[in-house]
């Protein structure tokens, strides 16, 4: 009986042991097995006829080393990163946008996240999203906006917009003469835009074919003198105008919401460009001190009356600034405002 009782005990103890050791032997095969990462493909946003920005989110709980993340695109179904193309992000931040330039006008693409873990073959995707590009933007104007139009004394009419209690014109001045019937020299020579303090225009490059799109570029003295260049009941905006006009604009991406969308005005990635308030600027370069022509479709700048000028270009600089003037043979363009 002592020896029955005895085996009882053994194989209870026995049991409980078993028990004790499967337990501890699940708990640590679970953690071991860490959870993989994955990724999303959450959106897109700034669509444009020739670039997207599309958004990703890498959720990671348990650390997995990764080696790249970014965007996956084609113009078929799930694309791979072996034979389309790609985008590559900081592998450090768990959100990223990848800004993806040059597609083509009215083209459809697929787009998706991946992450590669090993930088080979162990890659994870997110889901696949599909976007047709819009059609080429013609027009440096905003569709959606309603212009008004004024006359100079050459007879070229531009078209206006208002901007909150400002009313701008909507194109750069092409002009000829002030307001006055004076003329104003076209100046071509090399070394000579200072044009001996006297008031001077130019082509941009001495090409007419510029003139429609980009305006005349003038030397300071035409904004200094005593005639008016504006056709009448307009002027060269001041320090205050301009103030006036960057107060009813955001304090982020202000200059991106005066300049005109696409890559037919400016030069890609024609960065933070909505025109959503209609101003409609567009890349029409600079004549710098020493008569070089340079920046077209890549920077504008437009002169005030406070010995300055004012300014935005197709990358990073997309915020308006201002800009003191020490070169007044400098060729600017020129935007009025009305009185």
């Amino acid at each position: 009986m002592k020896n029955s009782k005895s085996k009882i005990h053994f194989f209870r103890q026995t049991n409980i042991f078993i028990l004790i050791l499967l337990t501890f032997l699940f708990y640590s095969c679970n953690k071991n097995k860490n959870t993989k990462p994955s990724i999303e493909t959450i959106s897109f946003t700034e669509l444009t006829s020739q670039s997207v920005i599309i958004e990703g989110k890498v959720n990671n709980p348990d650390n997995f080393n990764i080696f790249w993340q970014g965007v996956a695109w084609g113009t078929t179904s799930n694309p791979e990163l072996s034979s389309f193309y790609t985008t590559v992000e900081n592998v450090s931040s768990t959100t990223f946008n990848s800004k993806i330039c040059n597609l083509l006008p009215n083209t459809t693409y697929y787009f998706r996240t991946y992450l590669n873990l090993d930088g080979q073959s162990n890659i994870v995707y997110g889901k696949e999203i599909t976007i047709t590009t819009p059609p080429s933007e013609t027009s440096q104007f905003n569709l959606n906006k309603t212009y008004g139009s004024v006359s100079d004394i050459d007879g070229n009419i531009y078209k206006t917009i208002q901007i909150g209690n400002q009313t701008w014109m909507a194109e750069n001045l092409r002009v000829s003469k002030f307001n006055n019937g004076s003329a104003i020299n076209e100046v071509t020579v090399n070394n000579s835009f200072y044009n001996n303090g006297n008031p001077a225009w130019c082509y941009y490059k001495d090409s007419i074919q510029y003139n429609n799109l980009y305006g005349k570029l003038y030397n300071e003295f035409v904004v200094t003198n005593n005639n008016n260049v504006c056709p009448t009941g307009w002027h060269v905006p001041t320090i205050n105008d301009f103030q006036t006009l960057k107060d009813n604009l955001p304090s982020i991406n202000s200059g991106g919401v005066l300049k005109s969308t696409g890559y037919n005005f400016w030069n890609s990635p024609n960065e933070g460009a909505t025109n959503e308030t209609g101003f409609s600027a567009v890349g029409s370069g600079i004549r710098n001190d020493f008569d070089n022509y340079y920046g077209i479709k890549a920077a504008t700048y437009f002169w005030l009356q406070d010995n300055c000028f004012f300014g935005m270009g197709y990358s990073g600089a997309i915020e308006i600034m201002v800009y003191g003037s020490n070169y007044p043979g400098q060729g600017c363009s020129i935007r009025c405002v009305k009185d």
